[in-house]
């Protein structure tokens, strides 16, 4: 109640755009993490120059992504079904 004498509900949605944008993004840390990460795995493989910094860092679905992700597997299920086939094992 006191929220909602301080803001208006466009400055409280903006906020959550703001801290799911801020919670999804890449950082400047993230980004040194994974160089790190790359260069101790670099010194522990057979073909160091296959390993790539971008390897080590971490993605990060947005909930819309893993949504539709999982309509469309849905779907993808349901049409099988109706054509008599059943999905590969492993595959979404």
């Amino acid at each position: 109640m006191e929220l909602r004498n301080r803001i208006t509900q466009r400055e409280f949605v903006d906020w959550l755009h703001f801290l799911r944008w801020e919670d999804e993004r890449q950082t400047k840390a993230d980004y040194q993490l994974a160089t790190i990460a790359a260069e101790v795995r670099r010194g522990n493989v057979k073909h160091p120059n296959k390993v790539k910094m971008s390897d080590f860092l971490v993605k990060m679905k947005t909930q819309d992504e893993a949504e539709v992700e999982d309509k469309t597997a849905k779907s993808k299920v349901a049409w099988l079904s109706a054509a008599g086939l059943k999905p590969k094992k492993g595959s979404k």
